[in-house]
């Protein structure tokens, strides 16, 4: 009996720290509906602006933190179900807001990617990192910009389901 009870706790240690489990963002899984959005996260919903909704998203969450990150939550809902999320950093977009996401979701997930460096054309950069679990790839980004002579930094996570292939034959 204390052998099987060793195991389970062993077996329970061991998924709980699987990244098998990231099925979504947060608490919330691919293809739930608003509602469930709701329940899980407990928060409403807002209808987007046309501004979101032109880039995919057509749902937000204000005011959402990540420890001491404030973020806006931005979600694509397509006939009532959650197909993707973007987390955006509202306070402080800093490369050490990217650093401090990228090493939280580093512990969370392992390893993944690694930190990758673009430099742009014109000036500015973009450094991102990736994790891809069974159901979800999640990429973390920083992107620096020099527009209208002015430096624009932003911050933000991707979550975004994997899809997997139809068939054998690809």
């Amino acid at each position: 009996m204390k052998l099987l009870l060793t195991v389970m706790l062993a077996l329970s240690l061991a998924l709980a720290t699987s990244n098998a489990f990231a099925n979504g963002w947060y608490k919330t899984s691919w293809g739930m509906s608003v509602q469930e959005i709701e329940e899980a996260v407990g928060r409403r919903l807002e209808p987007a602006t046309d501004f979101f909704i032109d880039n995919g998203f057509n749902y937000k969450i204000r005011n959402f933190n990540i420890g001491d990150i404030a973020c806006n939550i931005k979600m694509s809902i397509q006939n009532d179900k959650l197909i993707f999320v973007r987390v955006d950093v509202s306070s402080n977009p800093s490369f050490e807001s990217f650093m401090y996401l990228n090493e939280s979701l580093r512990k969370k997930y392992g390893r993944g990617t690694g930190v990758d460096t673009m430099q742009l054309d014109g000036g500015g950069e973009i450094t991102s990192a990736s994790w891809a679990t069974d159901t979800t790839i999640i990429t973390v980004i920083f992107s620096s910009m020099i527009l209208a002579n002015e430096a624009m930094n932003a911050v933000y996570i991707d979550y975004k389901p994997r899809l997997k292939a139809d068939s054998d034959k690809l």
